[in-house]
């Protein structure tokens, strides 16, 4: 079949309509992962690798809050959160944006590479993949250590793929990828998974009697290979142990894999609704092309997909994964059955062959990009070109007052917004932040999870202790607070800030009323910081 792309016939109605695709594709790609809004985390990721950095270590107890009884850290991430720290000292928030554009311009990039090549001259498939696609996966493109997951994900694809060919020297490359992925997050364990898959079916399809279908049987690999696969896997396991905590790390993640996060939304199934349309109705074309599709398919890249779309339903960030891996795998297949239905849909082939059909369709396309890239500039946006503080998502004005007034002193603090003031409070430490079970007892977790519903005051938190308090203003928490004495002095429809009636502002503006704001301080957005925060610099604290 010739190239279209090479093709000096192709009618210039069609050149157009496939250049306006492209532009439509990558503008609306530009909008969706060029989003500048800040993670709850990223204060905590470039603080925490600021500091390690500036202390030259890793290890060693939680020391910014003062619930968590000097918790022993064992940290996931800690080398993407020091490349973080190293990324804001050169660049600030504006070099923490590139950050983001860079990874996903990367990852994305090896994807379509890795599904182009595979389809050979029928590459809009891949591209169309990836368009359908994009809203699910650029929910995990997020400033977090995540984005180093999706990138080395469609790595070690790209390397087992070669690997099954019999390319050893490329799969030699999949153990140190999966060591150095170990000390960057933790979700090596979904690589780790994803070539444990790939052994177990190579070596099922090299032992299963010669009798499956012509399109599995012309990918059946040598029964000389497995030994090299499981090989590799084994040697790829021990490498997870190459880390500051040796096992214990491993164990960790494991032990956290397993953990019920109710209470965090992106750990939760994929529920059936119009926001998540696009990944149901490209898990739909995708099967049906498998199945359809007369092309040579290997078992274990089909084993792949089947794992990673069970995990994005079952927990929600994990669907960016399997919109990866399926723009890698399945834009073939998607190919060869498109090409097999052409017979039965020739009216619409025809229809889309006239030129002025491909003018009105490059038309609306061209208007569809241009409204993307205009939207990527606009409001809401303030400052479209570093990351951005949402003022009616974190409680900026109510910061603001207790730097105004310094209001020092242990604080009682909302899990989000917790990293938010360990960088802008380094005077308050906190008791709970978005560290999770990384820095905090079970216990301390827990109390604070009914604290936060309005349940109760668990004895395992010593509340008393601390002197002010700053949580969401409908949350259950300002109630609790209130019965037990403690005083409001500062309210917006988002944050309360309380006094403890025992601390050491007890008297802060004692018989003088709340102070109240309107909406109208949680309205536009403030950028993130671009000085490095008090609180990493290694003297700190001590």
């Amino acid at each position: 079949m010739p190239d279209a792309r090479r093709s000096p016939s192709r009618p210039a109605t069609l050149r157009f309509l496939q250049t306006s695709l492209v532009l439509a594709v990558a503008s609306f790609a530009w909008l969706r992962f060029a989003e500048n809004t800040v993670d709850n985390d990223l204060w905590g990721h470039v603080l925490y690798g600021q500091r390690y950095w500036n202390q030259g270590y890793v290890r060693g107890p939680e020391l910014f809050s003062w619930t968590a009884g000097s918790f022993d850290i064992v940290n996931h991430e800690y080398l993407a959160e020091i490349f973080m720290g190293l990324v804001h000292r050169a660049g600030g928030g504006t070099g923490i944006w590139l950050y983001l554009i860079a990874m996903a311009s990367a990852t994305v990039a090896v994807a379509l590479w890795a599904g182009n090549r595979k389809a050979g001259s029928r590459h809009w498939p891949a591209l169309l993949l990836f368009g359908g696609s994009i809203n699910f996966i650029a929910l995990g493109f997020a400033v977090r250590p995540q984005l180093f997951t999706t990138l080395f994900l469609v790595v070690e694809l790209f390397l087992l793929r070669h690997l099954a060919q019999g390319r050893w020297s490329w799969g030699l490359l999949v153990p140190p990828l999966i060591a150095l992925w170990g000390n960057l997050h933790g979700g090596v364990l979904a690589g780790l998974v994803v070539f444990g898959v790939m052994a177990a079916i190579e070596t099922l399809h090299a032992a299963w009697p010669r009798s499956l279908p012509s399109a599995i049987e012309a990918t059946r690999p040598p029964r000389g290979n497995i030994g090299i696969y499981w090989g590799m896997l084994v040697t790829a396991l021990l490498a997870m142990a190459v880390n500051p905590w040796g096992v214990r790390l491993v164990e960790w993640n494991i032990r956290a894999t397993f953990r019920a996060r109710p209470q965090i939304h992106e750990w939760q199934p994929l529920a059936f609704s119009p926001a998540n349309a696009p990944f149901f109705l490209v898990l739909a074309v995708s099967v049906l092309a498998w199945i359809f599709s007369r092309q040579p398919k290997k078992l274990w890249e089909a084993a792949t997909l089947v794992v990673l779309a069970v995990m994005g339903m079952l927990h929600q960030r994990h669907t960016p994964l399997f919109g990866l891996a399926n723009v890698m795998f399945s834009p073939i297949h998607l190919a060869d059955a498109a090409r097999r239905l052409g017979p039965y849909c020739r009216d619409l082939v025809t229809a889309f062959r006239r030129p002025l059909t491909q003018i009105m369709a490059a038309v609306l396309l061209l208007c569809a990009a241009g409204v993307s890239l205009v939207a990527s500039f606009s409001a809401p946006k303030e400052n479209p070109f570093t990351m951005e503080v949402e003022r009616n998502v974190y409680p900026v004005t109510a910061v603001e007052f207790l730097q105004t007034h310094r209001l020092a002193g242990k604080t009682i603090t909302f899990f989000d917004w917790g990293q938010q003031n360990l960088w802008e409070l380094p005077d308050n430490p906190v008791s709970f932040d978005g560290r999770f079970d990384t820095g905090y007892p079970a216990h301390v977790i827990a109390a604070h999870w009914a604290f936060y519903n309005g349940t109760a005051m668990s004895p395992d938190v010593k509340w008393h202790d601390a002197d002010v308090a700053l949580l969401p203003s409908d949350g259950g928490g300002v109630r609790l607070l209130v019965q037990a004495g403690w005083r409001a002095v500062y309210r917006d429809p988002l944050a309360t800030l309380l006094v403890s009636p025992k601390g050491r502002q007890a008297n802060f503006r004692s018989g003088e009323p709340m102070e109240r704001h309107g909406v109208e301080v949680l309205r536009g957005r403030k950028p993130f910081p671009d000085s490095p925060p008090s609180l990493a610099t290694a003297a700190a604290l001590r």
